[in-house]
């Protein structure tokens, strides 16, 4: 079995007269969490360390488990898997003597499943298992007296589950819109019960009448020269209604080649890629894509680590969209070369508008299995910074494996990949989760925050990601352009929007979704150096067509 997080290995190199150190008394636990727990006992004689040896129930003493001292006589064991009993044994060290282990001690001594499935009610006539279930959506059970809240997310079917110690909880699902009412809004479970377990389902139903299409592109692999690199773009309805549209994915096609794209694309043009779908509320769709991106020798259009590429997706759902604001997502990837695969990263960038100050954030951990066996357990843990985000307002949106999530503490949130066996090739030991989280509305420009992520493989040492540091800035979306080049900001805008490009531009024109032109400009009377009023425009979205001695380029943006 690997070693734990806090492993500490004492080795004496002398025999032990064991009659002469006596054993640790009153061995028993508290604080158990269903990740964490506290060990007590109670010293005697003239012991100076403990050695405190523990593994997955049933455990033989003595045959390879995790052993940790500590000059305490107390410890904290975090890292444990929800829903597994331990065996723990405790023997004391006096100097050049030890003791006897003594125990086993069960942790935890009781342990409670809540599971159940979420509808969401289609027809409005209650639900049945004619309703398609809600997938991805986020299940709650909060300690009353605590406040420890343990979460899952429901499965393609729906379904969830949750470990859970003894208490008085209060389970809830977390609505992604005020358009639709959960029944029951959240329900109280009392364990110990007598069978330890409880069922609580959910039934959905629209409210009102919304329409909401949410988009998403999630980078899978960093972006190297002259590799293959991946995205999934997510497209979810949020809204009560179904929804037919279009998605469409732009890339700069000078620095990378598109390689394959599941489902095939409806159409395209050189930089562009779409698809027209169908989306029930609550469901979600994944379009895969991957790339190969240009060498630093390519001839015409070379990349190094520093540049950064601009990928953007979009839906051409107008002024009917509650919110405009996630029909847009634009990823600025910064380009590497070697590269710890296990890290963190904020998908906005590393620098945000002011007009995100409150709004959700989208980040990313990644995780890697280099070691020489399969992991059988991944843990991913973030500690959030409470004085900068509102950790009321977390919701995991997607990971490469079935996981579930808790939140202790008040804000350390912990992703867990039981049973994973994520293997140790290249082509399959890697994976991620992603969540998004708010900032809070006392933000101001120039603040920063950094965050770092710790990545538990089995009961190995944790690895620490990067330190991803986002600023506010009035500059935010502005990276140093790759050649030819156009970055648009802010976006989303309400008055003026600014290009930043690597070539002079000659004219440019606005278009709405309908394809109606609703303003142009020529060089010869307009500075594209200089802010563009965007004043006269309803709120929606539109088209940038900018033109150049060096061709022309879409740009899209959001009038807020």
């Amino acid at each position: 079995m690997s070693r734990f997080l806090l492993l500490i290995l004492i080795t004496l190199g002398f025999q032990f007269a064991q009659s002469q150190c006596t054993p640790a008394t009153q061995f028993e636990f508290s604080n158990f969490t269903g990740t964490s727990v506290q060990l007590n006992w109670q010293s005697t004689g003239s012991a100076t360390f403990w050695e405190v040896e523990f593994g997955v129930a049933p455990y033989t003493q003595g045959s390879g488990g995790v052993i940790i001292a500590t000059a305490a006589n107390n410890m904290i064991i975090s890292g444990l898997t929800p829903g597994v009993q331990y065996e723990f044994y405790i023997r004391s060290i006096c100097g050049n003597q030890s003791s006897v282990f003594t125990g086993p001690l069960y942790v935890p001594g009781n342990y409670n499943f809540i599971s159940g499935n979420v509808s969401y009610d289609v027809d409005m006539n209650g639900c049945t298992t004619t309703d398609p279930a809600a997938v991805g959506l986020q299940i709650t059970a909060t300690d009353s007296s605590s406040g420890i809240a343990f979460q899952a997310v429901t499965d393609v079917n729906g379904a969830y589950s949750l470990y859970v110690p003894d208490g008085i909880f209060d389970v809830s699902s977390t609505m992604l819109t005020s358009s639709i009412t959960s029944s029951p809004v959240s329900a109280t479970i009392n364990f110990p019960n007598p069978s330890n377990s409880a069922v609580q389902d959910f039934c959905l139903t629209p409210i009102a009448v919304a329409q909401d299409i949410a988009v998403s592109i999630i980078p899978l692999l960093q972006a190297r020269p002259g590799f293959d690199v991946s995205y999934d773009v997510r497209v979810m309805n949020q809204g009560t209604v179904p929804v037919s549209d279009a998605l469409q994915f732009t890339y700069p096609n000078d620095l990378m080649t598109l390689l394959t794209a599941v489902p095939a694309v409806t159409a395209s043009t050189a930089n562009t890629l779409s698809w027209t779908y169908s989306l029930q509320p609550l469901q979600t769709l994944t379009y895969e894509l991957s790339f190969n991106l240009n060498t630093p020798t390519d001839p015409n259009f070379p990349l190094n680590a520093g540049d950064v590429i601009n990928l953007s997706a979009s839906t051409y759902l107008t002024g009917a969209d509650v919110n405009l604001l996630n029909n847009t997502d634009n990823l600025y990837q910064t380009l590497v070369n070697s590269y710890d695969p296990n890290d963190k990263t904020c998908l906005e960038g590393k620098t945000i508008a002011p007009d995100m100050i409150g709004e959700y954030l989208d980040y990313m951990i990644r995780f890697e299995n280099t070691g020489t066996a399969s992991a059988i357990n991944v843990r991913v843990k973030d500690v959030i910074d409470t004085s900068k985000f509102d950790i009321d307002s977390f919701v995991p949106l997607s990971s490469s494996h079935e996981y579930y999530a808790s939140i202790t503490n008040g804000n350390e949130i912990e992703f867990y990949f039981d049973d994973i066996n994520l293997d140790f090739n290249d082509a399959t030991n890697d994976g991620y989760v992603l969540f998004k989280i708010k900032t809070l509305n006392s933000l101001t420009v120039g603040d920063s925050f950094d965050n770092t992520a710790e990545i538990y493989f089995d009961f190995n040492f944790p690895i620490i990601t990067n330190t991803e540091t986002v600023t506010i800035s009035t500059t935010a979306s502005v990276a140093d352009p790759t050649e030819n080049s156009i970055l648009l900001f802010p976006n989303p805008s309400q008055d003026l929007i600014q290009l930043n490009s690597s070539y002079a531009i000659n004219s440019l024109e606005i278009y709405d979704v309908q394809g109606r032109l609703q303003s142009q400009y020529d060089a010869s009377t307009t500075d594209f150096e200089s802010p563009i009023s965007i004043v006269k425009l309803s709120k929606g979205v539109y088209f940038l067509i900018v033109k150049s001695d060096q061709g022309q380029e879409t740009l899209k943006f959001i009038k807020k």
